[in-house]
């Protein structure tokens, strides 16, 4: 089964992703990623049995406590200049969510490959091809809001895009 762990943002904040689209022009293709697959990747793991995932993140809610976020202005992978990967980083929450990566990779580390470096973002769109240009950069009235708890996915391909459901939910007992 295709893994991850991640964290979900509110669906108030979603729609203001959305509307990043349209300061955002095209030539070329892009796949923007549907509303209600937006989210925070903590961790990508790829092929695994989700039971061995469960029993290696038992407890995990113990060791973090609710923490508040918020989201800011668009950027890109590898750059902005040469945009591959779309996305919305944070303000505020970002050391927290950073902390938690290192928490979940610690307990999956024999099982997944570490990333270059984490850094928490929302990915909202992939360039296939082509230009794209921003005529904005920033996220309308951005609110905060609390990351309380842990999410393990599954992300099933299909023609149409991945389809995103919930293994396991991680809900933060504190420390």
């Amino acid at each position: 089964m295709r893994l991850f762990v991640g964290v979900e943002i509110p669906d108030s904040e979603k729609r203001k992703i959305v509307q990043l689209k349209k300061g955002i022009s095209v030539k070329g293709r892009v796949k923007w990623v549907e509303e209600e697959n937006l989210h925070i990747t903590i961790l990508f793991i790829g092929e695994s049995e989700p039971e061995e995932v469960i029993r290696l993140l038992d407890g995990i809610e113990h060791e973090f406590k609710p923490f508040e976020a918020r989201l800011s202005g668009v950027s890109a992978f590898p750059s902005l200049s040469r945009p591959r990967v779309l996305w919305v980083g944070l303000e505020k929450g970002e050391e927290e969510l950073k902390e938690l990566h290192k928490k979940v990779y610690n307990r999956l580390k024999h099982i997944v490959k570490l990333e270059n470096r984490f850094i928490p973002h929302v990915t909202f769109g992939r360039v296939k091809y082509g230009r794209v240009g921003f005529t904005s950069l920033h996220l309308r009235n951005p609110e905060d809001f609390t990351i309380d708890g842990l999410i393990l996915f599954q992300s099933r391909l299909t023609p149409e895009g991945p389809v995103y459901s919930v293994v396991k939910r991680y809900i933060s007992g504190g420390e």
